[in-house]
């Protein structure tokens, strides 16, 4: 009896100690899990990080392209004018939040601000999917920057320079070396051509009305650093854009409107101080990759507006009509 005893409570302790170590097996990840988690955790990181600065991206890329055709009037040869310009972007109220669909580990149960809104500091903490692996993890989006911003307005400034060439044609130069608020900064430059085309088919010399033609080419680097976060958003963008100008000019007033179009190619990259922390955090955290895009807009637009001319100086109002709206005010100096 005392024998039977003593081998029943070796084979239960036995027993007891492979339950044990399966268990535990069990819960290790393997390698195609660990895999699995890392990329439905970044694909999360990217559907947010798109989420937050894609309107920051669209206001940039329809505010630059914004900034080039006016009026059909071109320089002498030889002739230089130099300007200045202010362009307002209009960012819709449904892009200053964006609502995420279905993730993977993260859970967002309201309306989240884009870069471009004005809500506070976002915090997404992962949700119970991943409490099997006792795993964690925490995703902090800097505060919006619509409050900061003047008048709560997107605005793009520019510098212009141009030189009248033979034949009604023109090439300008657009840039801005920095401009920086509430740790949004922005650098542009570009280069357009443009030609009257009405010369080679007007019959009526005395007419007001007049045709020219444009294309231009510009870049532009932006960086988002918020002092509160270890989030850095950074873009470059680089458009190439068409366009089409018509006016009807008086000797001081040009009326004018136009058709365009543009394709912007942009790189996106988002640093974010997102880790795993838990039981197997080391094998997921060198897995955990920065958010990087390349992508391309292209679309068409219309824009209407006018030019008047006081003795050297010409005033430029211009209202471009796209997804995203802007009006340009601009003043050229001639020389």
């Amino acid at each position: 009896m005392y024998i039977f005893n003593r081998s029943y409570k070796f084979s239960l302790t036995k027993l007891t100690f492979i339950l044990f170590v399966a268990n535990v097996a069990a819960q290790l990840p393997n390698d195609e899990l660990i895999d699995e988690v890392a990329n439905n955790f970044n694909n999360d990181i990217s559907v947010l990080s798109m989420g937050f600065a894609q309107p920051l991206i669209n206001a940039s890329i329809y505010g630059q392209n914004a900034m080039w055709a006016n009026t059909t009037e071109t320089l002498k040869p030889f002739e230089f004018k130099f300007g200045a310009v202010l362009t307002t972007v209009n960012v819709p109220a449904k892009d200053e939040f964006f609502t995420p669909p279905q993730l993977n580990y993260f859970e967002a149960t309201n309306s989240l601000s884009t870069i471009l809104g004005s809500s506070s500091e976002t915090t997404l903490k992962t949700n119970s999917t991943l409490e099997a692996y006792g795993l964690e993890a925490t995703l902090t989006f800097p505060s919006g920057v619509k409050n900061d911003l003047p008048n709560e307005m997107f605005i793009l400034p520019s510098f212009s320079a141009a030189l009248g060439l033979f034949k009604s044609t023109e090439v300008q130069i657009n840039f801005f070396p920095e401009y920086d608020i509430e740790g949004l900064t922005y650098s542009y430059k570009g280069l357009a051509v443009k030609h009257g085309i009405d010369q080679y088919f007007k019959k009526d010399q005395e007419s007001n009305w007049n045709l020219a033609i444009s294309a231009n080419y510009s870049t532009s680097e932006m960086m988002y650093l918020n002092n509160d976060s270890d989030v850095a958003v950074n873009f470059d963008i680089t458009s190439i854009a068409a366009n089409t100008i018509f006016s009807y000019d008086t000797k001081f007033l040009s009326l004018f409107g136009g058709l365009g179009y543009f394709s912007s190619d942009y790189s996106f990259d988002m640093d974010n101080a997102v880790a795993f922390t838990g039981t197997f955090s080391e094998l997921l955290n060198p897995l955990i990759q920065d958010v990087s895009f390349d992508d391309t807009l292209a679309e068409t637009f219309a824009f209407v507006g006018f030019s008047l001319d006081i003795l050297f100086l010409e005033i430029i109002t211009k209202y471009n009509i796209q997804a995203y709206n802007s009006l340009q005010i601009g003043a050229n100096i001639d020389f």
